[in-house]
């Protein structure tokens, strides 16, 4: 069986240049692979690292906050610079 040659395509969420190999695509940008299939077109096959991330770090903020009683709290905003403090 031969193997299929990777080409130059785009991506179906970002439209930014992507690699694609048979059916399947890669973009880069949205660290996402898509497969495309006849009834549904383009259909996210697997997510890459970071998006897997951000939504354990999303359900266990979420089970924090059931344990808590409340809402998590926005993060405190980082301290200002010399720069930013300074007045022209």
């Amino acid at each position: 069986m031969s193997e299929q040659k990777p080409t130059v395509s785009f991506c179906p969420n970002c439209q930014q240049p992507a690699i694609r190999t048979g059916n399947e695509i890669y973009c880069e940008k949205c660290d996402t692979t898509f497969v495309f299939t006849e009834k549904k077109g383009a259909v996210v096959k697997q997510l890459g690292p970071l998006e897997r991330v951000n939504e354990r770090l999303d359900r266990i903020e979420q089970l924090l906050a059931s344990k808590a009683g409340s809402e998590v709290p926005p993060p405190e905003p980082a301290p200002k610079t010399d720069e930013e403090n300074d007045i022209i």
